[in-house]
């Protein structure tokens, strides 16, 4: 048979095949379709028949993609995406519609934000979406297609996936009104963990974990704990991209002179693998690649 032939004849049963794929579930994969669960079901069998062997492992209920599935299913995500990319191209959509955007502090602020804004002023039909999604969680939203591009400090090794190193961001402790340490031409750390500090469950901002603080307030991110290290005598570590923002708005925060003790932290844009087209969101990355570069003298690498 003709391969062309040969494709148009289960073409058709492809996004249903990628939406059980995905949803590793029947009827949930229906009501994404908007069709019943027992025509979503007869497809898939159509498709496996067609093809001449299961996608699937059927233990129960439980629909779990087997390796000839998980082989197809790159496959028709790619074929998907090369066909979007490229009627993307030919209407000349590269900065239209919208780009979904996952970003962690403190570069969402500091960096993501303010180019989207420019982009958006430059090509208003960009329609920019930040999303929240777990770190844990990006890979599978950039396979699946529901994250086009995400900024974040991990940098996971998944096939399909691209990593671009941004750069790193470097971090340093500063000190609120009326602390003690203030005015201080050198710290040691011994000195430094003498005194409490305002921290961020999750985000070191480049604390080394070998060296264990008192804890004077738990703040939920970053912008919180240098509002409340400024509000009183307490410590901080923050990128120095944070501390400069709030300073700038008139934050009492001073640089504490500690060196050797933050570690830099190395910043990540990860994408699904670029096909033959680039698209909107290796023109995300491009564009904060480049504030990223202007603020730290860095360059992106994949």
């Amino acid at each position: 048979m003709d391969r062309a032939v040969r494709i148009a004849s289960l073409w058709n049963w492809l996004p249903t095949f990628r939406a059980v794929a995905e949803q590793e579930h029947v009827t949930r994969a229906a009501e994404q379709l908007g069709v019943s669960p027992s025509a979503v079901s007869r497809m898939v069998s159509l498709l496996e028949d067609d093809i001449g062997q299961p996608l699937f492992h059927r233990v129960g209920r439980s629909i779990q993609l087997n390796a000839a599935g998980r082989h197809l299913l790159s496959g028709v995500r790619n074929a998907m995406r090369t066909v979007d990319e490229s009627l993307a191209v030919l209407a000349d959509r590269q900065y239209v519609g919208p780009v979904r955007i996952a970003c962690e502090e403190p570069i969402r602020r500091a960096l993501v934000m303010p180019t989207l804004a420019r982009l958006r002023k430059e090509h208003p039909s960009l329609v920019p979406e930040l999303r929240s999604v777990a770190g844990a969680d990006v890979p599978a939203a950039l396979l699946q297609g529901d994250l086009d591009v995400a900024f974040c400090r991990a940098s996971p090794s998944r096939e399909h996936l691209t990593v671009h190193r941004l750069g790193t961001l470097e971090g340093a402790v500063y000190a609120g009104p009326g602390h003690p340490l203030r005015g201080a031409k050198k710290c040691r750390v011994t000195e430094v963990l003498e005194h409490p500090f305002v921290t961020v469950e999750g985000r070191p901002a480049g604390w080394p974990g070998a060296y264990r603080r008192q804890t004077a307030a738990i703040a939920g991110d970053l912008d919180v704990a240098a509002e409340l290290a400024a509000a009183g005598p307490l410590l901080v570590a923050l990128p120095v991209v944070v501390a400069e923002r709030h300073q700038a708005a008139g934050a009492d925060l001073w640089q504490v002179p500690l060196s050797g003790v933050m570690q830099p932290v190395e910043h990540h844009a990860v994408c699904r693998e670029q096909l033959e087209l680039p698209g909107r969101a290796e023109s995300v990355i491009a564009a904060v690649s480049e504030g990223f570069g202007a603020l730290t003298g860095a360059k992106v690498t994949a």
